[in-house]
């Protein structure tokens, strides 16, 4: 349950839905005293197509829309119904509804944060750094830093190439 909520970062309130798409996981997987808890219920074994990446990009359709309005629907998939429609969390009302025509991006995890939000904000330490009351201390470390990489040769330098300039 926790690889599941980790994925894609979904908030803490949303643990039924977490749960209910672990124990469904669970019901079909085979452990080595009997081959799922699903075949010793239905002596048939599960059908898995049906299986998706749980926090994946969704999309449905919306029929009664007009000519102006968007038909598509896009939210994050959440599992499966035994009735065969997708569950779908819409982030925006943090609701679910459930589908059968549906599309998915597999590879697509839309609530997954960026792992660029720290570059950035180093980038604005840096620059407040650079242009704030104590430049001249910040100068002399990073030219002391550059030396000490220059001493240990942790780069080479090379020419810069015309196509660079």
């Amino acid at each position: 349950m926790r690889a599941l909520h980790l994925q894609p970062e979904l908030q803490l309130r949303q643990w039924p839905l977490i749960l209910k798409a672990a124990i469904n996981i669970l019901n079909i997987t085979s452990n080595t005293v009997l081959k799922s808890s699903y075949f010793a219920v239905f002596q048939k074994f599960p059908k898995i197509n049906h299986l998706h990446p749980f926090g994946c990009r969704a999309f449905w359709l919306e029929p009664d829309q007009n000519k102006l309005q968007s038909k598509a629907k896009g939210g994050v998939y959440v599992g499966t119904e035994f009735s065969g429609g997708h569950i779908i969390l819409n982030p925006d009302t943090n609701r679910t509804v459930v589908r059968r025509d549906v599309r998915l991006h597999e590879n697509c995890f839309p609530l997954k944060t960026s792992v660029l939000t720290p570059q950035a904000r180093n980038r604005n330490i840096l620059q407040s750094a650079l242009n704030g009351p104590r430049t001249q201390d910040w100068n002399k470390a990073i030219d002391k830093e550059m030396e000490n990489m220059k001493i240990n040769k942790v780069w080479t330098l090379v020419p810069r190439s015309e196509a660079m300039i």
